[in-house]
């Protein structure tokens, strides 16, 4: 993320439940870009996200989000979301953002027992959809999910 795309750390409202490999709230994987913008109806800015990237990512600021498309055949598609703190993001009820990295990872593994802490400070749950980063993991496990990116 780069320094024009600090996320609002304010909290949102709109609630995004993550149902595994279908979308998370109301945005469906393999929505188009112009109904995922008119779904979330709140002011966005398109950027690159990496040198490498083909297609811009739309980061809606006031949501504390970013949406990440790819092509499918001739479409221009949502393959993932990304939630930062401030987002209301959870999967059964359980509050995913803002919450301490080690409370979250404990009760993944009971969902998932293949999730493990990566040497960058993140987890990966191919069952859930769901890839998660805390900053000083290997100093503090109660540092904060700072990201999580939910995909198809």
């Amino acid at each position: 993320m780069t320094a024009e795309h600090v996320v609002n750390t304010a909290k949102t409202d709109i609630h995004f439940e993550i149902n595994p490999h279908v979308g998370v709230g109301p945005i469906l994987f393999g929505m188009s870009r112009d109904t995922v913008r008119k779904i979330l109806g709140s002011s966005f800015e398109e950027f690159l996200k990496t040198p490498e990237a083909v297609l811009p990512t739309d980061s809606f600021d006031k949501l504390c989000l970013h949406v990440y498309y790819a092509h499918d055949k001739d479409k221009i598609v949502c393959r993932g979301v990304e939630f930062f703190p401030g987002s209301n993001l959870s999967y059964q009820g359980n509050q995913i953002t803002g919450r301490a990295f080690n409370e979250v990872m404990q009760w993944l593994q009971k969902l998932d027992p293949l999730v493990a802490l990566d040497e960058d400070s993140s987890v990966k749950s191919d069952k859930l959809g769901l890839d998660l980063w805390a900053p000083d993991t290997d100093e503090d496990l109660n540092s904060l999910v700072q990201s999580a990116y939910v995909f198809h």
